[in-house]
């Protein structure tokens, strides 16, 4: 991920110096007292949750194929368009852009579900919930984060923002493996696993990053995982 940014962006210029970094949120303070100018920081969401405890007290619906979360919310943060900034707010000079981001198409679970498929490979699990598969966590294709960057380099507002693909983007076990298996022909075998509880909807609520910023995500579930497996295969060859 960060070579097909850093491959994306080589050549973009800005009025102001400006670092690109991913890495974890702990490094922050660590990367701000080594920059001078504007800082655009990407984090992993899952990562940078200290609360994620919390998480697991959501309030949701079940649908046929996805968990999706209810209006009403006892955790202050979470509502029925995602986790907010309120969730875990944090104090940030006037130089920094914190992205906290979903899980990035190619990486983690999706990884994972896809390789299983394309090898053949019985290794899945459907965690908690009875092995239904209708927890929910979101994606985003590396070219919507490209696109968000490019945006953020030009009109720069200092902030804390939550990124992810929106509700195009994001997908329940159960529905990313009907679309791995469309995408490979492959079905694999998944298994249930209940030794430990899973976070119902892991998605995040964009809604401050849009009002702030024309950005919207343009990639569905279909999309990301097409562009999953071709790389897989390029790499392959």
């Amino acid at each position: 991920m960060r070579e097909r940014l850093a491959s994306a962006l080589a050549k973009e210029s800005a009025e102001a110096e400006t670092l690109i970094f991913c890495g974890r949120e702990a490094e922050l303070e660590k990367v701000l007292r080594e920059c001078s100018g504007r800082l655009i920081f990407l984090a992993d969401a899952a990562e940078s949750f200290s609360g994620r405890r919390a998480l697991l007290e959501e309030r949701y619906d079940e649908y046929e194929t996805r968990f999706m979360l209810a209006e009403e919310q006892t955790v202050r943060g979470i509502s029925e368009k995602g986790i907010s900034e309120e969730f875990q707010p944090v104090r940030l000079p006037d130089n920094v852009i914190l992205n906290r981001c979903c899980e990035i198409g190619g990486t983690g679970k999706s990884r994972a579900w896809l390789s299983a498929h394309v090898n053949g490979t019985d290794c899945l699990r459907y965690v908690s919930f009875g092995g239904s598969g209708k927890q929910v966590f979101d994606l985003l294709h590396v070219g919507d984060l490209v696109s968000l960057v490019r945006e953020q380099i030009h009109a720069f507002r200092p902030g804390l923002y939550h990124v992810s693909g929106g509700v195009r983007a994001s997908v329940s076990l159960l529905e990313l493996t009907a679309v791995c298996e469309s995408a490979t022909g492959n079905i694999v075998k998944i298994t249930n696993d209940e030794s430990r509880r899973e976070i119902p909807v892991f998605s995040l609520d964009i809604s401050r990053l849009t009002e702030y910023f024309i950005w919207r995500p343009e990639y569905g579930v279909e999309e990301i995982v097409r562009d999953m497996l071709v790389r897989q295969v390029t790499d392959v060859s």
